[in-house]
């Protein structure tokens, strides 16, 4: 066997490779394409699994062969948790290939800790400020940051990683470009494209700017116009991932939205045309509608202790993992939930709003109602099992054998509950000294 181990370091993340079997074309393919990310090659799997801090995978590149997966990743897999395998059929399509499934092993490692867009980021060199290009797959990423990139500088085509803080770490991988229609994607180094490729370790740029890509054959000159942020929120909710796993879910989008002072459509036919537009966004330049952009109200679901309640109490409460966002005073109201971010009705926003905490469903209908006056109870039903059953209320009801009516009563210092609990234990005690003493009249002796 023919073995290759490689390690990328990418933006914070260690992808470990190992190139089995493969050609000399392939190989010399992969190592012009991703040369800007400084892929280091080892001689031996061990040195290059003493070489990671990270040891959740390992992608294994084979070619076709006999030889069933599970005998060729067995000795190989060492002590990494899982094997991923990738089976080339050719070099071309082997090597788009490999660059998607480096990207996805890139994001699975770094999901949680920023946000991350399906986005091209481009800067000033001299300013460090960046603007993100996103759009969906198909949408003239890759063609505008290949112009651009040329101009300026040039930070990623399609995978842009950006911190809390909002600094972007460049992400210089191949670019994917089509030079036959019916042929793979060819996978080119940026560099040798003539990119003006930033640094891999260079962290100094600040993303300011967020803007959709348009293209229109129809469109004159390039123009802006302002994205509401509702309608914003949640295409950029669509061209992120891992947002859910992040500790702020779509609070964390939502700031960075705000930190760049809303979003912005660019509307062109050529890209060549966008370049004055572009630069005037990097340097500050007035946008169109800016004071027109809504406000954003954040919500998030804190770690708190359990209330306490009596056994068979109904317990309402936001779902774990579940954030929001409100734009605008009366806006819209979204809810990430997993994936999906869902915008809810006034009544539904309500519900999840004010089952912060744990509340009683009985607590939770009577604040509604004073909010939403002659509600009914069966529509208050209905909501509340339609948001459970969504996963964005956690219902549950209180069953605890270690806590009985008089424990609970001394735990939160409810005298009625510990008077009545003394009153059940007195009529029992009662109906026992009676039993007791008919069983005593049914004794027979002789």
């Amino acid at each position: 066997m023919n073995l290759l181990p490689v390690v990328l370091r990418l933006a914070g993340a260690e992808v470990s490779v190992y190139l089995i079997d493969q050609s000399e074309a392939f190989i010399e393919g992969f190592k012009r394409a991703w040369e800007p990310l400084n892929p280091e090659f080892f001689e031996t799997p061990d040195e290059a699994y003493e070489a990671v801090s990270n040891h959740d995978q390992v992608l294994l590149v084979h070619p076709v062969s006999d030889t069933p997966i599970l005998d060729i990743a067995q000795p190989l897999m060492g002590p990494f948790m899982k094997v991923g395998t990738l089976r080339v059929d050719s070099v071309e399509q082997g090597l788009q290939d490999l660059t998607s499934r480096i990207t996805v092993a890139m994001i699975e490692q770094l999901v949680g800790s920023g946000v991350m867009l399906h986005s091209a980021v481009i800067g000033d060199p001299e300013s460090k400020r960046a603007l993100a290009l996103v759009g969906v797959s198909g949408s003239g990423k890759t063609t505008a940051s290949r112009f651009l990139g040329s101009k300026l500088a040039y930070l990623t085509d399609e995978t842009a990683v950006i911190s809390d803080e909002g600094f972007v770490t460049p992400y210089p991988k191949p670019l994917s470009v089509i030079v036959d229609q019916n042929a793979p994607k060819e996978q080119q180094n940026p560099v040798e494209a003539g990119l003006n490729v930033v640094d891999p370790e260079d962290r100094g740029y600040k993303l300011t700017r967020i803007v959709l890509i348009s293209r229109d054959e129809q469109a004159k000159e390039p123009r802006l116009e302002r994205v509401p942020l509702h309608e914003a929120l949640v295409f950029l909710s669509e061209q992120s991932s891992g947002l859910a796993r992040h500790p702020e879910g779509v609070v964390s989008l939502a700031k960075l939205v705000e930190r760049c002072g809303g979003v912005w459509r660019l509307v062109y036919s050529e890209v060549e045309d966008t370049l004055p537009l572009v630069q005037d966004l990097l340097n500050g330049g007035e946008l169109p509608g800016a004071d027109e952009v809504e406000s954003l109200e954040k919500y998030t679901v804190e770690d708190h202790l359990p209330g306490v309640y009596l056994n068979g109490t109904i317990v309402i409460d936001r779902a774990p993992g579940t954030s929001a966002v409100r734009v605008g005073e009366d806006g819209p109201f979204l809810l990430l939930q997993d994936t999906a971010l869902n915008e809810l009705s006034e009544f539904a926003a309500e519900c999840w709003l004010q089952a912060e905490g744990d509340i009683s469903y009985d607590d939770l209908f009577a604040r509604l109602a004073e909010i939403f006056e002659g509600l009914p109870a069966e529509a208050y039903d209905e909501n509340v099992s339609a948001l459970a059953q969504g996963a964005m209320l956690w219902v549950r009801v209180i069953d605890d054998p270690l806590i009985d009516d008089a424990t609970w009563a001394r735990m939160t210092g409810s005298e009625e509950v510990l008077d009545e609990a003394e009153e059940n234990r007195e009529v029992t005690s009662e109906g026992s000294t009676e039993t007791a003493a008919e069983a005593d009249d049914d004794v027979v002796t002789e």
